[in-house]
């Protein structure tokens, strides 16, 4: 598809959400303006859950995921949002980051409900680096806290997603896993090394508490 084809995709798309949000009283020119705004809109949830799968356009795709990360889309776009991710094929750059954006959502949304599927999901390499948005979804885990510390501590072997688990063991506190994430003061990657440490100091203050 040539650049022409794409920008009249997407406008079509993006006009097709504006009507269908129009029909719930949400009146916008565009999805980001759903996306930039402060003011909350439990009645378009529905709606947006219902057409994320039917739009193509990565950034339209993408906006729709961002207006879903929102606290009024807790639990129930849990599920949906990971069968798009799920589904989604991210075959170009773009795509990509529209997964990544699949996934930040879910990271958002996502309760102990969701748990098994996240960890195969997170488990499975096929799915790439957009993997690395679902990681702080193992934060919000209440009853499943264990296992998710545990995945955690596994994902800290996967270099697409290694940081991200090392950034939220760090937020839990997690004692045990101390040793493992030291070993990323050694990282060639300056920012890696950072993150590390940052980690580290939000464990250790967990330990000396």
């Amino acid at each position: 598809m040539n650049k022409d084809d794409q920008g009249l995709r997407r406008d079509l798309e993006d006009t097709f959400v504006v009507e269908q949000l129009a029909k719930v009283g949400m009146k916008v020119n565009s999805i980001y303006d759903l996306v930039n705004s402060r003011a909350s809109y439990p009645s378009a949830i529905p709606t947006l859950l219902a057409l994320l799968p039917l739009v193509s356009d990565p950034r339209i795709k993408e906006g729709i995921a961002r207006a879903l990360t929102v606290k009024e889309a807790r639990p129930t776009a849990s599920a949906p949002l990971l069968r798009e991710f799920i589904d989604y094929r991210a075959e170009t750059k773009s795509e990509a980051h529209t997964k990544w954006a699949i996934a930040n959502a879910l990271s958002f949304v996502s309760d102990d409900s969701s748990f098994a599927e996240l960890s195969s999901v997170l488990l499975d390499k096929r799915h790439g680096w957009p993997r690395s948005g679902l990681v702080p979804a193992l934060a919000n885990m209440r009853s499943c806290r264990e296992a998710a510390v545990q995945l955690l501590l596994e994902l800290l072997d996967d270099e697409e997603v290694a940081v991200q688990a090392m950034i939220v063991l760090g937020n839990l506190g997690v004692e045990n896993a101390r040793s493992a994430v030291a070993k990323f003061l050694a990282h060639p990657d300056s920012w890696v090394r950072q993150r590390a440490k940052r980690a580290l100091e939000k464990i250790d203050r967990k330990i000396q508490k």
